[in-house]
C-alpha cells in the first residue's frame, strides 16, 4: 500500500504538459516561421489563414478516449502494474498519437485550403507541409514547481 501511495502523489504532484513546448518556441521550418508561430496562426487563424484548431479539435474529439485512458492509467498505477512517470509516459504518447490523427485527417474536418494555397504548396493537404508541425508536438512532465523530469523525444514522421 506504501507504494501506491508514493505513486498517487508522484500523479498529484506533477503535471504532464503535450503539444509545442516552451523549450522548442524557437524551432523553424524552411520557411522561417517559428513552429509555435505556425501552430498558434492555424490554431487560432489570422486575418488570411482561418483558424483550423487541432489542439481544440482533438480534446473535443476524443474527451471520452482521453477520460478512458486516464481512468485506465490509474487502475494501473493503483494496481502496481506501472509506477507514475510510466503513467504519464502512454499518456502523453496517447495523447501526442490523438493530435497528430487530428492533423492527418484536417481535410475531412478542417476549413479547406485556398485554390491560392494549393497551387502554391502542390497539393491539398491541411496542416501538413513539411510534416514539422506533426513532428515537433511533445510533451513533458514536470514537477508543480516547474522542474522538468522528462522531455519526449521528436517523433519521426
Amino acid at each position: 500500500m506504501e507504494s501506491v501511495i508514493k505513486e498517487i502523489e508522484f500523479l498529484n504532484n506533477h503535471y504532464l504538459k503535450v503539444g509545442f513546448l516552451a523549450i522548442d518556441s524557437q524551432k523553424k521550418g524552411s520557411n522561417k516561421t517559428t513552429i509555435l508561430e505556425y501552430a498558434i496562426y492555424n490554431e487560432f487563424g489570422t486575418k488570411s489563414i482561418p483558424a483550423r484548431p487541432f489542439l481544440r479539435n482533438t480534446l473535443e474529439f476524443n474527451k471520452e478516449k482521453i477520460q478512458n485512458k486516464i481512468e485506465d492509467l490509474f487502475n494501473k498505477v493503483i494496481g502496481e502494474q506501472i509506477n507514475g512517470i510510466i503513467a504519464y509516459k502512454e499518456l502523453g504518447e496517447y495523447i501526442r498519437d490523438l493530435i497528430i490523427e487530428t492533423i492527418n485527417k484536417a481535410n475531412s474536418w478542417a476549413v479547406p485550403l485556398a485554390d491560392s494555397t494549393v497551387k502554391k504548396k502542390g497539393n491539398n493537404k491541411i496542416l501538413i507541409d513539411e510534416g514539422y508541425l506533426i513532428s515537433s508536438i511533445r510533451y513533458q512532465i514536470s514537477t508543480k514547481n516547474g522542474t522538468n523530469i522528462f522531455i519526449s523525444n521528436f517523433k519521426a514522421i
